[in-house]
């Protein structure tokens, strides 16, 4: 069996760099100094000869600058795409319609990671970890005040989803070929993605390691983590994976290795 893994582009962020790599060196009660970088917001589309098409993570929802996003967010992470990068466009790259997709996985539930789960909403079996579907709900019912909710936004995790599938805190088979990892850390129930290819396996950490600076060695964490040390164990995971099996890591917020990726309608087998 073959798998085939598409790079979807779903835009990009501005963002401050040292709140996704900690400087280990900076006095944690100063003011965190101000980087702004760009970081691209992705999702990966995977054809599996038995499964079918899965569709890991969904990018951000195209109104989240319009208002869907709290004010905090938009200020912190300001998302910007073209028509070309909405996801919608992105499938149609690959010659498909929402439709087409009977898999999503969400590794997280976070803003940049379920804003494009609408488009699947009816259609597609919606994978995701039972701790991360109840912490992001407790998260926007805990306050009338949208900017309380950190990085989740409600309408995406209130969002009326025909069938899930809710995850223990364990490793998953998705489909042959591709593992779904628990690796908590960064929200309460992160899941990881690992896809075994013809001749090559590709790790996705997804926010456990943001870009190739957050790896080390040593490793750095990010500021925006709900718990550093289950991250810091996450991370051990997946290093050890990598050296295991001769990975590769495909960080989700690098744009220096997004760049160098191929882009769909192209795709790595």
């Amino acid at each position: 069996m073959k798998n085939k893994i598409y790079f979807l582009d779903n835009g990009y962020f501005e963002c401050n760099k040292n709140n996704l790599v900690v400087d280990p060196t900076m006095d944690a009660t100063q003011p965190v100094p101000v980087d702004l970088i760009k970081i691209p917001i992705y999702s990966v589309l995977i054809d599996n000869p038995e499964k079918g098409w899965i569709l890991f993570d969904t990018g951000g929802h195209p109104d989240a600058m319009k208002g869907r996003w709290s004010p905090t967010l938009q200020k912190s992470t300001e998302y910007t795409y073209t028509d070309e990068q909405l996801l919608i466009n992105q499938l149609d790259k690959v010659g498909l319609k929402p439709e087409d997709v009977g898999t999503v996985v969400l590794s997280h539930m976070h803003s940049d990671h379920a804003g494009g789960l609408f488009l699947f909403k009816d259609t597609a079996e919606v994978f995701v970890n039972r701790d991360e579907f109840k912490s992001a709900l407790l998260r926007v019912f805990s306050s009338q005040d949208s900017n309380a909710h950190g990085g989740f936004c409600k309408a995406d995790v209130t969002e009326s989803v025909q069938n899930y599938h809710f995850l223990d805190n364990e490793d998953y088979k998705i489909a042959p070929g591709v593992e779904l990892l628990y690796t908590p850390g960064h929200t309460d129930g992160m899941m990881s993605l690992m896809v075994h290819l013809e001749d090559d396996i590709y790790i996705f950490p997804v926010d456990s390691l943001n870009m190739a600076d957050n790896y080390g060695p040593p490793p750095r964490t990010s500021r925006v983590n709900a718990d550093n040390a289950k991250c810091s164990a996450s991370i051990e995971k997946i290093l050890e994976l990598e050296q295991r099996f001769k990975a590769k890591i495909i960080y989700p917020h690098d744009i220096e290795q997004f760049a160098a990726l191929k882009h769909a309608p192209e795709y790595y087998d």
